[in-house]
């Protein structure tokens, strides 16, 4: 009997979603179960919201049945701050409401664990410190010296690279599906259906023209939507 408690706890949790310190109004209405009030309460321009803002609009919005705009401002919050801890976790409840065909490539990235884990400001410092490091062991003579300089400057490498992967993808727009559409082999209705986008499906924006934009999902899926069913940021 304990032990269904406890399991009915834990599924109880993962299916809301965690908010996060901001202001206590959007947590109290989130509580509460006032949605609709969360999500007026946060206001229509994202551009002012802290990462933690961001998160709690998501989780009311998951609430509401919005998937495509929960998944789109948790997105949002991570892009702000990548070692969101919470965000994280929304993010990962949202995405297994998706077809799995769309779901994003588990492909293996050798910075992930630094992104998720640190923040740009963070793995700076440990890249100045790396450095630091080596200057001084360049100055020292010593057989164990060369052991330790090998292995920062491998820790350099990974740590470099995680702050390029997160600046590059800085640079790209992102977007989220809001409303399940056609994805067309062009830019017209004309041209053929690929596939159907579900709402909440990620993709970066690759081009654009008149009405539609040509985008490549996550799941590594290329085509042209129209601009009418999806938002970027």
């Amino acid at each position: 009997m304990k032990r269904l408690f406890i399991y009915s706890f834990i599924v109880t949790v993962l299916s809301f979603g965690f908010v996060s310190g901001a202001d206590n109004d959007g947590i109290s209405y989130i509580q509460k179960g006032q949605y609709q009030k969360a999500v007026d309460f946060y206001g229509s321009d994202i551009t002012q919201l802290m990462p933690s803002d961001l998160n709690n609009l998501g989780v009311a919005y998951y609430k509401l049945g919005s998937l495509g705009k929960a998944i789109l401002y948790t997105d949002k919050a991570l892009k702000l701050k990548p070692d969101f801890k919470d965000a994280q976790t929304n993010l990962k409840i949202y995405r297994s409401k998706l077809p799995h065909d769309f779901l994003p490539l588990k492909s293996i990235k050798s910075f992930d664990f630094l992104i998720k884990s640190f923040s740009f400001n963070i793995l700076l410092v440990f890249a100045l410190a790396g450095i630091l490091i080596l200057i001084v062991l360049l100055f020292l003579k010593s057989p164990v010296n060369v052991y330790l300089f090998i292995t920062v400057l491998i820790f350099e490498f990974f740590i470099n690279g995680a702050m390029i992967d997160i600046k590059s993808n800085a640079k790209k727009t992102f977007g989220v599906v809001l409303k399940k559409t056609e994805i067309l082999e062009g830019p017209g209705n004309e041209f053929i259906s690929k596939a159907k986008a579900p709402e909440g499906a990620e993709f970066y924006l690759m081009d654009h023209k008149n009405d539609f934009a040509h985008i490549r999902f996550l799941n590594g899926i290329e085509g042209w939507i129209t601009k009418n069913y999806f938002q970027t940021f």
